[in-house]
């Protein structure tokens, strides 16, 4: 059997993935692709050009958000520990932790 890459034409469900528009499906076998052509759901081909594959927060950039690295966030995560006894949850940003040890 042969898997082919298809590219989603509209929004719809494919297994327990929610696909929009461009999003691509890989190495779908041959019954399957043809089903999907068929429904008019998707077509064989590449990712739809200008988004990158890993843009999760559609800001035209492949990967997420920036994350907070440097000697900021490590130094307000062990001015909290040292000022409350215990870890600060990783979730916190430099402004979630400035205003807990306020608080504190």
């Amino acid at each position: 059997m042969a898997h082919k890459d298809m590219v989603a034409i509209g929004d719809f469900r494919y297994g327990t993935r929610r696909l929009t528009e461009g999003d691509l499906i890989r190495k779908v076998d041959g019954p399957r692709a043809r089903l999907l052509q068929a429904l008019g759901k998707a077509k064989v081909g590449k990712r739809r050009a200008g988004r990158p594959q890993l843009d999760h927060d559609d800001n035209g950039v492949e990967g997420g958000s920036l994350k907070q690295t440097g000697g900021d966030i490590a130094a307000l995560r062990a001015e909290y520990t040292a000022k409350l006894g215990k870890r600060p949850f990783n979730g916190w940003d430099a402004d979630a932790l400035r205003q807990r040890i306020a608080a504190a």
